[in-house]
């Protein structure tokens, strides 16, 4: 898998720029609790934000090169700003555009909290999609928002995850996502 790939090459960078770091803070005589903890504090953050954008990164190639219809980052209301709009912004802001032929798909490689925030997205949409690589979405979660936020996994964390579980027919591949954006396709 390309993610698996990209952030194994991450890995490895992100291990020789911390030594690095480590290296010079150690040759300034800065190398305290405090300056290791703001160290680590800055590469954490660093590989939060890195993962969710390479997640956004690989559907939206995936996308081009299916030559799927979408907007990405389009303002939908003031302030919203969803990872992927289908058809199109302009769809969207199409009065005349049927919401029924609309879809929103959010990134966030793990759920968290983001699920409510996907929910105000493009109020237009009643039922927002969102696509994880999280191996810990609780059934609690996915059953609550069945009728308003449906989850799409890569097909290998579905199948070893998900699939004795209660929610697992709520769940959705990537595959699935996909074949269903094509079929919205104007």
């Amino acid at each position: 898998m390309a993610l698996e790939a990209e952030t194994e090459l991450f890995m490895s960078i992100e291990s020789r720029m911390g030594d690095r770091a480590l290296e010079e803070a150690v040759k300034e005589g800065r190398y305290d609790f405090h300056k290791v903890m703001q160290i680590c504090t800055s590469f954490s953050q660093r590989r939060r934000s890195r993962r969710g954008q390479s997640l956004e990164n690989h559907f939206r190639f995936l996308l081009e090169e299916l030559r799927i219809p979408h907007s990405y980052q389009c303002t939908t209301e003031r302030g919203r700003k969803p990872d992927f709009v289908f058809p199109s912004c302009e769809h969207y802001h199409n009065p005349g555009f049927p919401a029924s032929h609309l879809r929103m798909v959010g990134c966030k490689t793990l759920v968290r909290e983001r699920h409510t925030q996907w929910l105000g997205e493009a109020l237009r949409i009643p039922l927002k999609y969102a696509l994880c690589v999280d191996p810990g979405l609780s059934d609690r979660l996915v059953a609550r928002y069945r009728k308003r936020l449906r989850f799409f996994l890569p097909r290998r964390l579905l199948d070893a995850t998900y699939a004795d579980r209660e929610i697992g027919g709520l769940l959705g591949s990537i595959d699935d996502l996909l074949d269903e954006l094509r079929l919205l396709a104007p």
